[in-house]
């Protein structure tokens, strides 16, 4: 009777899953508009141009000396999102020493802090892109792997890594993000380079209560402040997977 109850469930969550998977993918970003994001900055930050169209593509710069900003910049989808597949290409200048990252289930506190996870994406040290961060406040700290960030070092990066800089042939950097209840993987030009399970169910803690963060949220592009940025993003497309 035990093993039967087993099979029922496994089969109801796999029966579940496939007919989740059959959602339409829709576009964020096709290269005309902003339409579905929100831009969001310090108002020490507000009145630049950090992020813009440009030969269809979001291009993130911060790179003249006037144009660093003083707070991390942010592309903020207008929906929230709690389960879903996310896939974009993004492009990265080689010599950057910036920061940045693709935010999900997060949002902005009422001091304009970003809470939630994070993919990073890391120009500095390719190596670190696709790892899991966590901009929580009470967290800061990476997930995946899970350690503090002085800890995450370049022997860490996954086997195969594969990162792309614009000067490079291919110049574009390809990833899929799937957040799908307590498992979230990032797979990188197709390595995968995270695919955490949240057995300890630490992104519904206390500390992602108080935000609501975690397991819902807006989906953000990131500008690091403090650090120059010359990246571009394109082809950005979501498979809704939340529940109605």
């Amino acid at each position: 009777m035990i093993r039967l109850k087993i099979f029922l469930l496994v089969s109801t969550l796999t029966a579940a899953s496939a007919e989740e998977m059959q959602a339409p993918w829709t576009s964020l970003f096709d290269g005309t508009d902003l339409s579905a994001w929100s831009i969001e900055a310090s108002p020490a930050d507000e009145d630049k141009d950090f992020i813009t169209l440009d030969n269809g593509t979001i291009w993130a710069h911060a790179t003249a000396p006037d144009m660093i900003p003083k707070n991390h910049v942010w592309l903020l989808t207008r929906k929230e999102y709690s389960d879903f597949i996310l896939t974009l290409k993004f492009q990265s200048v080689r010599g950057d020493t910036g920061n940045s990252g693709i935010q999900f289930r997060s949002r902005l506190d009422e001091t304009g802090t970003m809470q939630g996870p994070q993919l990073d994406l890391h120009p500095a040290g390719p190596w670190r892109t696709g790892m899991l961060y966590d901009m929580t406040t009470g967290v800061n700290r990476f997930l995946a792997p899970d350690l503090p960030i002085k800890d995450v070092k370049e022997h860490l990066a996954a086997p195969g890594f594969i990162f792309h800089f614009s000067d490079d042939k291919p110049a574009w950097n390809e990833m899929e993000i799937t957040a799908i209840g307590p498992h979230i993987k990032c797979v990188l030009n197709g390595v995968t380079v995270i695919d955490f399970h949240d057995e300890k169910d630490v992104l519904k803690d206390a500390f992602h209560r108080k935000y609501d963060v975690g397991t819902t949220g807006y989906i953000g592009l990131q500008i690091h402040g403090g650090t120059p940025s010359d990246l571009r993003f394109k082809d950005i497309r979501i498979k809704d997977l939340s529940a109605p």
